[in-house]
């Protein structure tokens, strides 16, 4: 891509996303849309939720007061009245902002002017942006080095971050001793007679899922591991097709009528530049939806583990489609031949490939980011919703639009920008001021989601944490694999086999986290346990939280209803009594 066509891309991507939040920030001080921008806090006291209602001009001029107000609010806060789950999206999005600080620190300083002044790449790098990465340093140049110590330092700054993230999910579970040990102990000699797991809460239960018997569980899980393969194979074939249009010297051999667009000054940058991440995004946005309802079919017992799993099959979706099949969409089936029978060549292969596509992957990050970010906090679709029902069938007043947070969309998309950036930290340092902007928005944006629109449905207490952090250890051993390979193919195999260390290192991280932290995601304490009975016993509560766990676990169709929630006038009689 040349640099028209990123410029191209940056320009309209910013433009829109100045718009839409100019058009957001208005929207949200009418009083007519505060079942859509305040849903969370009209359900929970309308009262607090105020408004001028006269017809000033501060009410329809744009501002930033709700980014102001997002940057003021404490994680505290945000844990007291949204959860633990919300909480690590937020903390997800803050890793993303104080790892690329450091990286854009090391990359704009250190490596952006060691790339620039090398001039040892080809010719046909110096007039493009490829003189500003990795592709501009001569092979075997000394300059490597710079390149080696500052994937040592990333790493390791990005290995503190994360065992500093770990105690987020430390939990001290309100459980009993007889529920903690049935939990982690085999009930009969038969192990599928009687299998015994921890309890999801009351509000997480899936009623649709508990009918279905163990034995035949395995047969629904394996159905769903087909169906999430089968789509995200097939996904290749749009992702080729966007690729194309990427690629415009080739879409004018291939589709020659292309050329007419040349004619028009600007038009091919834009369609270059800007249409190819568009379009990609907007398969994308459907993606999360569709294996949601595929884990739905898995067996899970709980809304959350749908989720949880949902969020493992768009990851990996995202990383086969959008990583790795934008990669080698130029020779698709060749290269993964190649990859299948020569797997020793797929480092340098790999980093080939990435070192191609960092144009590609920009313009990825700022359509999913300024505009993707910005269209969530608009809530397009619900405000279109919005103006149908309020002119067919009427939405009824004050009734807000109340939705979970879709973590089952946010935290795949966001650690795939998490794992794009990790490898191109040392590779392409432009990438980095760029994440940092994407961050920074994407945590004013949903802190103030969190805050206003999003309900509360239910609380995993941090069981979404180990996934974020093997999503994350995931492109940390990427991007080694890509250096180990860039290193290889700039012919300085010193600098390729010193960083192996550097992979073994992290993979030694990762196990010991998993032995250190993981058990306290699957079990409950049995000692902490003990130690709440003997508290809840001397307080007189022990019985009334047995009562309490007694009735919560009701299938919702056998509650009785509640007469006192309906209005007045649909619960009196049909004829009066004189």
């Amino acid at each position: 891509m040349n640099p028209r066509g990123l410029l191209a891309s940056a320009v309209i991507n910013i433009g829109l996303a100045f718009v839409i939040l100019a058009l957001f920030s208005i929207l949200k001080k009418q009083p007519s849309n505060a079942p859509i921008y305040y849903a969370r806090r009209l359900s929970q006291d309308p009262d607090n939720v105020t408004f001028h209602r006269s017809f000033t001009l501060s009410r329809f001029l744009p501002s930033i007061s709700w980014i102001s107000r997002a940057s003021r609010v404490s994680e505290d806060q945000i844990l007291q009245t949204s959860g633990l789950d919300a909480l690590l999206v937020i903390r997800l999005l803050k890793f993303g902002i104080n790892f690329f600080m450091a990286c854009s620190l090391i990359g704009l300083v250190v490596l952006l002017p060691v790339n620039y002044s090398s001039r040892g790449g080809p010719p046909s790098s110096h007039k493009t942006m490829d003189s500003f990465t990795i592709a501009n340093i001569g092979k075997g140049s000394n300059w490597l080095w710079v390149h080696f110590a500052c994937l040592w330092i990333i790493t390791f700054y990005g290995l503190y971050l994360l065992y500093k993230e770990v105690p987020v999910a430390f939990v001290t579970f309100k459980s009993r001793w007889g529920a903690a040990l049935a939990a982690q102990s085999q009930q009969h000699s038969h192990p599928l007679q009687w299998i015994t797991e921890r309890a999801p809460e009351p509000r997480d239960v899936y009623w649709r899922n508990l009918t279905i018997s163990y034995k035949i569980l395995p047969l629904y899980r394996i159905g769903v591991f087909i169906a999430a393969s089968l789509l995200t194979i097939f996904f290749a074939i749009p992702v080729t097709a966007v690729q194309g249009i990427a690629k415009f010297e080739k879409l004018k051999k291939w589709f020659p009528p292309v050329r007419a667009m040349e004619l028009i000054p600007g038009l091919s940058s834009v369609l270059v530049g800007y249409l190819p991440s568009v379009i990609l995004n907007g398969f994308i946005y459907v993606v999360p939806f569709a294996m949601l309802g595929i884990a739905k079919f898995g067996g899970s017992v709980s809304r959350s583990q749908v989720e949880i799993k949902t969020c493992n099959m768009v990851f990996y979706f995202l990383v086969g489609n959008v990583f790795f099949i934008s990669l080698i969409s130029g020779s698709l089936l060749e290269e993964i031949g190649e990859s299948f029978t020569h797997p020793q060549n797929f480092p340098s292969r790999l980093a080939s490939a990435v070192s191609a596509q960092a144009d590609f992957l920009l313009t990825y990050i700022l359509a999913d980011g300024l505009s993707g970010f910005s269209l969530e906090a608009l809530q397009a679709g619900m405000l279109l919703l919005d103006f149908i029902k309020s002119h067919t069938c009427g939405r009824g007043e004050g009734n807000p639009y109340l939705y979970s947070l879709p973590y089952f969309r946010v935290i795949p998309v966001v650690s795939l920008s998490i794992l794009i950036g990790s490898i191109y930290a040392v590779v392409s340092p432009l990438l980095l001021p760029v994440l940092v902007g994407y961050f920074f928005l994407g945590y004013a944006v949903y802190v103030n989601q969190i805050q206003d629109v999003y309900e509360t449905v239910y609380e995993t207490c941090g069981q979404y944490w180990p996934h974020i952090h093997h999503y994350i250890f995931v492109g940390f051993i990427l991007m080694q694999i890509t250096m180990i390979g860039l290193f290889g193919l700039k012919s300085k195999p010193s600098a390729a086999i010193a960083t192996i260390p550097l992979l073994l290192i992290t993979i030694m991280f990762n196990e010991y986290c998993k032995m250190r932290f993981l058990p306290t995601f699957l079990h409950n304490s049995i000692q902490n346990a003990v130690e709440n009975d003997e508290l809840d016993e001397k307080s007189g509560q022990l019985e009334v939280n047995y009562k309490n766990a007694s009735n919560a676990y009701f299938q919702p169709s056998l509650q009785p209803l509640n007469f006192t929630e309906f209005d007045s006038t649909l619960t009196q009689p049909l004829v009066s009594s004189l």
